[in-house]
């Protein structure tokens, strides 16, 4: 199960247990332990949302790291050739 879809589909959930421990069920529950009973729906769209978000993060991380690998191409004292513009 996506620990974070659920806890974004229910900001209320502090505590997920994927095996029951003790006599403490498996499940999520709210800060009083109450047990969250969980729409699979609203995780799944919950899930889609959070794989998008790590994929432009991902994507963005990416792009940082060409962009500062290239910084010093742009320094105002380097004139960059039409090949290295390309």
């Amino acid at each position: 199960m996506n620990h974070q879809a659920i806890y974004r589909a229910y900001p209320n959930a502090v505590k997920y247990l994927e095996e029951a421990i003790g006599d403490q069920p498996a499940g999520v529950f709210d800060a009083d332990g109450n047990q969250i009973q969980l729409d699979q729906a609203l995780v799944d769209a919950a899930a889609i949302e959070v794989a998008a978000e790590q994929a432009l993060s991902s994507l963005r991380s990416k792009r940082n790291q060409l962009l500062a690998e290239t910084d010093y191409l742009a320094l105002a004292d380097v004139t960059l050739t039409d090949e290295m513009g390309a």
